[in-house]
């Protein structure tokens, strides 16, 4: 889960199922609580639902949960560590340029329309969003599918918008043969992604850290489901 509007659409999902009296998901943790009529419903039919919604995952809370949990994080961590390492990577390139390589009245152009600064910002951008985005835009797409909406698709439509309209006013100057090249956001991408990255990384270590308490796998098992988002 990516923010509080995913515990939101399955705390609202379940609770319109017949026979759920009450549902109540944890953020911090992945896990949820559900009061159900054993009769009318059952724990698969509570995992199917929110399976159904296509953007998270659901399991049976077992006595080895925490274990299972743990696991599930690490595979997270290590996802969005490699995730973090490619920004970066591009990142810090991208900070050198804007400092370092002359924009605007000062810049060198190549070729009528395109600088070599909005070159290199160019290339570094559309590197991090095809190897580091697309996390984010499968994300994206699987919950407008679903006609639902998460944090994934307002990052996904921030950095697009960037990136597609720098890409448009770059292209327009240089068929335009305009002896500068026009201001971009080529930059927004690879720092956007690197702050965001950072970010799950962090979450996720606190979820291990959280999973390693004593108080993990106390609780009744025949009314608990562990969500985690689907990759």
């Amino acid at each position: 889960m990516t923010c509080g509007s995913c515990v939101t659409l399955i705390e609202k999902t379940i609770k319109r199922k017949q026979g759920v009296k009450g549902a109540s998901v944890a953020f911090s943790t992945g896990i949820g609580m559900f009061e159900y009529d054993s009769v009318m419903t059952s724990p698969n039919d509570i995992i199917s639902a929110i399976d159904g919604l296509g953007e998270f995952r659901a399991t049976l809370a077992s006595e080895d949960k925490g274990k299972s949990s743990r696991l599930q994080y690490t595979k997270e961590i290590r996802k969005w560590l490699a995730t973090f390492l490619i920004c970066l990577i591009f990142a810090i390139p991208t900070l050198v340029v804007e400092f370092a390589v002359p924009s605007g009245c000062d810049q060198t152009v190549i070729t009528d329309g395109l600088s070599i600064h909005n070159l290199c910002l160019w290339i570094f951008s559309t590197i991090v969003m095809i190897f580091a985005g697309r996390l984010f835009f499968v994300s994206a797409y699987k919950a407008l599918a679903h006609c639902n909406t998460n944090m994934d698709v307002l990052i996904a439509m921030a950095t697009s918008i960037t990136y597609i309209y720098s890409v448009v006013v770059v292209v327009v100057a240089m068929a335009r043969h305009r002896h500068f090249s026009p201001v971009v956001f080529f930059d927004t991408p690879p720092l956007f992604f690197a702050f965001v990255a950072l970010g799950r990384l962090l979450e996720y270590f606190a979820k291990v850290l959280h999973t390693g308490g004593k108080h993990v796998g106390m609780h009744n098992i025949q009314n608990h489901v562990i969500a985690e988002k689907n990759v």
